[in-house]
């Protein structure tokens, strides 16, 4: 089960990255600087460490799955992408995927740093 699971986080991953670079790309055809760097924000330390580890094969039966884990790897290894680690309870994209009790929503708000005009 382990196996599946951190497949499936890599091609998650892999296709959030892939969402990255055509942001950049766009917001870049259109000269719009943002003046910051594009991160990747994840619950699972296991699977940043696979994606940071230099190691020269990744040994899975899905050669699908494959592709995905090393094009994503060297993107990472390259910093061309950056994923970072973040607590399950301060992930901001609970507030889109789940319902949150008040006092979570309110952190919610704060995380997105929506103000009440």
């Amino acid at each position: 089960m382990t196996c599946l699971t951190t497949k499936a986080e890599l091609l998650s991953l892999s296709i959030a990255a892939v969402e990255i670079i055509w942001w950049q790309r766009f917001f870049k055809a259109i000269s719009l600087n943002l003046e910051r760097d594009f991160t990747l924000l994840y619950n699972n330390m296991q699977t940043i460490q696979l994606l940071r580890q230099d190691i020269l094969k990744l040994n899975t039966k899905l050669q699908h799955i494959d592709v995905h884990q090393h094009w994503l790897r060297q993107e990472v290894q390259d910093k061309k992408i950056d994923v970072q680690w973040v607590p399950i309870d301060k992930m901001p994209t609970d507030g889109l995927t789940k319902i949150l009790p008040r006092q979570r929503h309110k952190v919610w708000i704060k995380q997105l740093n929506l103000v009440d005009i």
